[in-house]
């Protein structure tokens, strides 16, 4: 397949560009943000795929992990718990009864452990990697490897990535010594993470605390945003719906509409789940609370992003992403971002029909922008 990623990202560019000097709205050029990202990633496809979980302090992210995991590996409690970034991958070859912990210190000096038992794992990540154990102010960063075959994410190249809450960048007025060495090692991570998971929870959504940082680290890496504990979030008395599928509903759209206020989110990529309804279904074996968790569809959602850093996939998905984007502006000012972007376009065209794949979806859709704003 020909590489015409070098091409939509200068196009990509361009329009960002031209939506600037149009001073079209914020959140049209926040998704043509998004989906630069997505193509520079899709041209580092060959790197780690990683999915990053950020948020502040006790949001869910780590609960959320061992849901995906479907087991309790990361510590939970009711202080904040991470302190250190933890990276999780899997290993065919490895035995699923042992865990291989390597802890990195600051110096990036190594130190091994291998256990037998789920139970000694966390342990040392409670030791090595909390804010309960004595190391983790030592600590740079801890990976994780297993047979975590349970894991359809993890079987599929995923690296799932447990991050401290970055409570300084949240809310500076409110931040320790501690919380500042915690969001630096979040902040860190952002730059080599492929997948951005947002976590906020369901009852803490109207804190303004998260907005700053929000907007300027994460809404440019084209962020999942996960409303944690949907179960904690309850409705105004004057709604009053007693039907219970209607009245998760009616909690679900004012929970995103409260998401898009606060943090002007694209509602599209936004989803409420519960880690706490996940692992009480897993526990009793009960499929039905599991599907209302939404826990798997968070971990199809995460699937289907990492799908999309298949070159041939993605670069379709950048492609709809863009013609959606160009058709929210109206034609006069969709064409004038679109001039500086006709060349590498037309370049783009050229080099997918000399290469005999003139009849692939990334040509038609390619053609279709290029005859509509030319």
């Amino acid at each position: 397949m020909v590489d015409t990623s070098e091409f939509v990202l200068q196009a990509l560019v361009k329009i960002k560009e031209g939506c600037i000097n149009c001073h079209v709205k914020s959140g049209i050029i926040d998704n043509i943000s998004g989906t630069i990202f997505l193509v520079q990633k899709i041209r580092n496809h060959g790197a780690p795929k990683t999915i990053g979980f950020f948020g502040a302090q006790k949001r869910g992210k780590s609960s959320l992990i061992n849901q995906l995991l479907r087991c309790d590996l990361m510590p939970v409690g009711m202080i904040p718990m991470s302190s250190v970034v933890v990276k999780v991958k899997h290993e065919q070859a490895h035995d699923p009864k042992q865990f291989t912990i390597d802890v990195i210190d600051a110096n990036g000096s190594i130190e091994t452990h291998v256990v037998e038992d789920l139970s000694l794992a966390q342990m040392l990540l409670t030791q090595y990697g909390s804010h309960k154990g004595s190391m983790s102010n030592m600590i740079d960063t801890i990976n994780v490897t297993s047979n975590f075959s349970d894991s359809e994410i993890l079987e599929n190249e995923g690296i799932l990535v447990d991050t401290p809450g970055a409570e300084i960048a949240f809310d500076s007025n409110h931040a320790t010594e501690t919380n500042a060495s915690d969001a630096q090692r979040a902040i860190k991570i952002l730059s080599s993470t492929h997948n951005v998971i947002f976590v906020e929870r369901a009852d803490l959504m109207q804190g303004v605390n998260s907005k700053e940082f929000f907007s300027e680290h994460l809404k440019p890496m084209r962020p999942l945003s996960v409303i944690n504990w949907k179960d904690a979030y309850n409705l105004d008395e004057r709604h009053n719906i007693t039907d219970p599928q209607l009245l998760e509903k009616k909690k679900q759209s004012c929970m995103r509409e409260i998401m898009l206020k606060t943090y002007g989110v694209n509602l599209d990529r936004t989803l409420c789940v519960s880690s706490k309804e996940a692992a009480k279904a897993r526990k009793n074996d009960d499929k039905e609370l599991l599907t209302r968790s939404n826990v798997p569809e968070l971990e199809r959602r995460i699937l289907a992003e990492l799908r999309n850093l298949n070159p041939k996939i993605g670069l379709e998905t950048c492609l709809r992403e863009l013609q959606k984007t160009l058709m929210q502006l109206d034609t006069e000012t969709a064409k004038q971002v679109f001039l500086q972007a006709q060349r590498p376009f037309y370049v783009m065209l050229v080099m997918i029909k000399n290469s005999g794949m003139d009849n692939t979806n990334i040509a038609k859709i390619a053609r279709e922008i290029y005859e509509q704003y030319c």
